[in-house]
């Protein structure tokens, strides 16, 4: 692999299991010893409802529902913004000098729209931080106007993935 860029987007689609490759993709960085800062997307296990979602912290500090809780009936997006904006402001606090890797579960619609992680990938942009993250193929227009050319698009591949994370330099250099 040509040198990486400082980003990279995983593009996937809609129904795709992009969670369970995060995760596997963490969890065999973490076996590394790559200290990492970002979130993962959980639900709540067999039988979940969509209301179940979680992020939790690749760090292993916190966790925080990310849906509202909305009446049958309802329809449209049910994201809870806020907790998305209170995510954000935690991955921020979980970034250290030593981190090596930023994970961010989703480039989607809040972030489309300005909000969500995107204050995190332009942190990661101003400290030369590598940033990785899920873009279901539906927000990839909006990610490549976000990042101008500093991000590689990664086939969702746990192989691939981990390639593109390990031929960053900086993941292979101790924190001085």
């Amino acid at each position: 692999m040509q040198h990486p860029r400082q980003f990279a987007g995983i593009i996937f689609s809609k129904g795709f299991a992009i969670d369970g490759v995060l995760a596997q993709v963490v969890s065999r960085l973490k076996s590394r010893g790559i200290a990492m800062a970002g979130v993962l997307q959980t639900c709540g296990g067999e039988g979940y409802e969509h209301s179940d979602l979680r992020l939790e912290s690749i760090t292993g500090r916190w966790s925080l529902p990310i849906m509202q809780k909305r009446g049958a009936l309802s329809s449209g997006c049910s994201l809870d913004y806020s907790a998305v904006a209170e995510a954000s402001l935690r991955v921020a606090s979980d970034i250290a000098p030593e981190t090596r890797l930023v994970v961010l579960n989703r480039f989607g619609r809040a972030e489309a729209e300005g909000n969500g992680f995107r204050s995190i990938l332009e942190k990661c942009l101003e400290e030369g931080k590598p940033a990785l993250c899920a873009v279901r193929n539906d927000y990839a227009r909006e990610w490549e106007e976000f990042h101008g050319g500093l991000a590689d698009t990664l086939l969702p591949e746990p192989d691939a993935i981990l390639e593109w994370c390990l031929a960053r330099e900086p993941l292979s250099t101790p924190a001085e």
